[in-house]
């Protein structure tokens, strides 16, 4: 187990229910890692597993990019909104209640 606290709970699940987040999870990590980089592109990450994630995923990579806008605003920087899959995160966000 990684590092985690002596007193955090843990709940058991089956094999199958755990598993069954996997992509969700992978998903997550990967938007949210290229949320704060501002790219997807692995290089750019500031996590280990979302580079390794968005290398490893490029159809995952390719949604995320396309799930992506960006626009300048008026004083000329260049900004990017992403739209996160909601039913995904919902997931994870459950899972981890």
């Amino acid at each position: 187990m990684r590092p985690h606290p002596s007193n955090l709970p843990v709940v058991q699940t089956c094999k199958a229910c755990n598993e069954g987040f996997s992509l969700d999870e992978e998903y997550l990590v990967a938007l949210l890692g290229s949320v704060l980089a501002g790219s997807t592109e692995p290089d750019h990450q500031c996590n280990p597993n979302a580079a390794r994630v968005l290398t490893r995923n490029l159809k995952l990579k390719k949604r995320i990019e396309q799930a992506s806008t960006k626009y300048e605003t008026l004083g000329g920087e260049t900004r990017i909104v992403w739209k996160p899959e909601s039913d995904r995160v919902d997931r994870v966000i459950l899972k981890n209640a």
